[in-house]
């Protein structure tokens, strides 16, 4: 405790008992100064201090107003309040100064008004704002509606289904137990839905939202916000801003917005769309489903047996591990397949197709590509002679192969198609193709 002299200099007390007031020493009860005073003290004032007639207690609060079992109807005044509803649904209004008020049990409607204030709702279905000010405001049990309102403001839910609502500052939201609806409001907010099926929105500003357990929806609103899904099946819509969504574990549904976003599915079997940016998307373990919409793409499918779409523009898409489905869609877009036994289709537009180790099957569609055959046996289904381009990797071959005689030396005709045998388990069939001289022009070699 600190006692203030004549000269504004806090001093400090290590014992309470050392001051006293009519009631005995400031101690007693519930360690709450006595407001009826004056207070004396007991210890000698440090050399040099002068003591005044009336001096004020720091750092406690003010002494508690306490309820009817029934329904109250209070209203506090410009400085500092303490009251405690008790029973009944009441009408609690802090106004002006530093409010400390408790609903009790009922259905309370509370409003802390300016200044820094702490709010509880307590039992039932209450309705509390903190009003002006950093206020820290909790619904407790029940299906509460708890909003900060102006200033940077902690808001907590509790148990039940409560809604949640930020208003102006950076404020924190913590929705507990149940379904709630969080809504951060402006300035950037950290959401945090916790457990039950949660719809959590940013709306202004670099926000944070974090659905913990349970099947919940993040969306981040304006600015460049970061999702992550936590546990269940939850649903991450970016918004309008260059965003970072993270599925994290369960089965998620990833949808990146307007600007570039960089989506991860993480664990489970989610499905990634990248939105009209130039995106970054990583699927992770499971089978996951990418589309990499408008913008030029990047696409990691990861592990697991994915399936991407590569959208409109020019995206690079790369299979990784697993048996995978890669379509280029629209645009020049490069694929490669990486492990396993992969499936490429390049679209529409001038693609390069690479289906890297493993059995795999290229299309390359629409106008000229370029097929890449680095190790594996692969297949081009749809080469087109003087349109599109076969570039073998030279590591595969045994020196000296110097010109397109020596390379059509590992070609041969079985049935209807033309295989390159290059040694080592590397084959290259080009299907419905029977004319080696033909490939002359078409074939060239990949340092």
């Amino acid at each position: 405790m600190t006692v203030i002299n004549s000269a504004d200099l806090p001093i400090p007390f290590s014992k309470p008992e050392d001051i006293f007031g009519p009631n005995g020493p400031m101690a007693s009860g519930d360690g709450r100064p006595d407001p009826s005073g004056p207070y004396a003290l007991s210890s000698p004032l440090p050399a040099g201090a002068a003591l005044v007639r009336d001096f004020a207690v720091l750092g406690a609060d003010p002494p508690p107003v306490l309820g009817s079992n029934g329904p109250d109807d209070y209203v506090g005044d410009e400085t500092a309040d303490n009251y405690r509803g008790r029973a009944g649904d009441d009408a609690i209004h802090g106004n002006g100064g530093d409010d400390l008020l408790s609903g009790g049990t009922g259905n309370d409607l509370m409003d802390g008004g300016t200044g820094n204030d702490e709010l509880r709702g307590g039992d039932d279905d209450d309705t509390v704002s903190g009003g002006d000010g950093e206020d820290r405001v909790e619904g407790g049990d029940g299906d509460d509606v708890l909003s900060g309102d102006a200033g940077s403001d902690l808001v907590i839910g509790g148990d039940g289904n409560d809604s949640l609502v930020g208003g102006l500052g950076f404020d924190l939201l913590l929705g507990g137990s149940g379904d709630d609806h969080l809504s951060g409001g402006d300035d950037e907010d950290v959401l945090r839905g916790g457990d039950g099926l949660d719809v959590l929105l940013g709306e202004g500003a670099d926000d944070r939202l974090f659905g913990d357990d349970g099947d919940d929806r993040l969306d981040g609103g304006q600015g460049g916000d970061t999702l992550g899904g936590g546990e269940g099946e939850d649903t991450l819509v970016g918004g309008s801003g260059r965003d970072l969504l993270l599925g994290q574990a369960g089965d998620d549904l990833l949808q990146g917005g307007a600007q570039g976003d960089r989506l991860q599915g993480d664990d489970g079997r989610d499905q990634l769309f990248g939105g009209a940016g130039s995106d970054r998307l990583f699927g992770g373990d499971g089978r996951d489903v990418l589309g990499a919409g408008l913008g030029s793409d990047r696409i990691f499918a990861d592990g697991g047996s994915d399936l991407v779409h590569g959208g409109q523009g020019n995206d690079e898409i790369a299979g990784l591990s697993g048996r995978d489905t890669l379509h280029g869609g629209n645009g020049r877009d490069t694929i490669l397949g990486g492990g396993g036994d992969d499936r490429l289709f390049g679209g529409a537009g001038r693609d390069r197709l690479s289906g890297d180790a493993g059995s795999d099957h290229l299309v390359g569609g629409a106008n000229a590509d370029r097929f890449d055959f680095r190790s594996g046996q692969d297949e081009i289904m749809d080469f087109q002679d003087d349109t599109d381009r076969i570039v073998l990797a030279r590591h595969l071959l045994p020196d000296p192969v110097r010109d397109w005689d020596d390379l059509a030396a590992f070609a041969h005709v079985e049935g209807q198609d033309i295989v390159f045998d290059l040694g080592q388990g590397n084959i290259l069939t080009i299907r419905d193709f029977t004319d080696i001289g033909a490939l002359a022009d078409d074939v060239a070699l990949l340092a």
